[in-house]
């Protein structure tokens, strides 16, 4: 039975945000490669439960080692998967407790998976940059929502806020922003969700109109890795 899973703040009535969790939709779309945007499904150690996210950006460090990122929130204690074109579901790897901050989390990528840089249904990204302002617009990839942009509403060390429709199963998707230029640089890892300052958290399926990040920046920084742009 697949289960709907709310991850973040009891749902009270002065509850502010809630982290946008997994919502039980199987099954998933087939893609040829994983990549950021795409739609994965994770699992308990008994694969008997699972929920869905959206796949982040791919990293790699100096020594070689790739992995892709996501909400930290949505490890369930087992691995993590995709369904490839002309498969079943297919296990892409696991999370890596080692390399947890935060609410991002590190999957690293099982041999032989096919992966792309390039951002579900956008394109390849160019980097990443730390450099957000108030106003600024941001861009996120969900698996329930889509494409969704607006512009920053809040900043902080570690998150920034913007104006853009999330929704559970979006957790983990990439955030980035579009550079004068027209390339595209990675900001960070869709972490939560809120309806603004005050309101009342509505249920896990209903959209919310403010979108969270984890800023991805300190991450890159803690663990010598880069965003892959190829």
């Amino acid at each position: 039975m697949w289960r709907r899973r709310l991850v973040g703040a009891a749902m009270v009535a002065l509850q502010l945000w809630q982290a946008p969790a997994a919502s039980a939709s199987p099954p998933l779309s087939s893609v040829d490669a994983l990549g950021p945007g795409v739609g994965v499904l994770t699992l308990d150690a008994g694969l008997a439960d699972a929920d869905t996210c959206t796949a982040g950006f791919l990293v790699r460090g100096k020594g070689g080692r790739s992995g892709i990122l996501m909400a930290d929130h949505c490890d369930k204690g087992g691995p993590v998967t995709i369904k490839l074109a002309g498969t079943d579901y297919t296990r892409i790897g696991s999370f890596d407790g080692a390399l947890r901050r935060g609410d991002i989390g590190f999957v690293a990528l099982a041999p032989g998976v096919p992966v792309s840089g390039a951002i579900a249904g956008v394109g390849p990204v160019s980097g990443a940059t730390d450099r957000i302002a108030m106003g600024d617009v941001l861009c996120k990839v969900g698996l329930p929502t889509g494409l969704q942009c607006g512009p920053v509403t809040g900043i902080t060390p570690d998150t920034v806020t913007f104006a853009a429709t999330t929704q559970c199963g979006d957790s983990g998707g990439p955030v980035y922003t579009v550079r004068p230029d027209g390339s595209l640089a990675a900001v960070g890892i869709l972490s939560a969700q809120t309806m603004g300052e005050g309101t009342i958290a509505p249920p896990c399926g209903t959209p919310f109109t403010f979108a969270i990040a984890q800023r991805l920046q300190p991450w890159l920084r803690a663990t010598a890795m880069s965003v892959v742009t190829t």
